[in-house]
């Protein structure tokens, strides 16, 4: 299987994945809160990891 995510979501998800909260992504990369939800949601949806 070939998953394919953006380089936004890839992004988010390191930052997600380093410890920092969604206020704090959305900080560092400088996008809304709500966009850091949407790219966050996308890759877990991609990689089966949310429900």
């Amino acid at each position: 299987m070939n998953i394919k995510i953006t380089q936004s979501e890839e992004t988010v998800l390191s930052h997600h994945k380093a410890g920092k909260n969604i206020s704090e992504i959305a900080d560092i990369l400088s996008i809304s809160h709500h966009t850091v939800k949407a790219l966050l949601n996308s890759a877990l949806r991609k990689l089966k990891l949310n429900k």
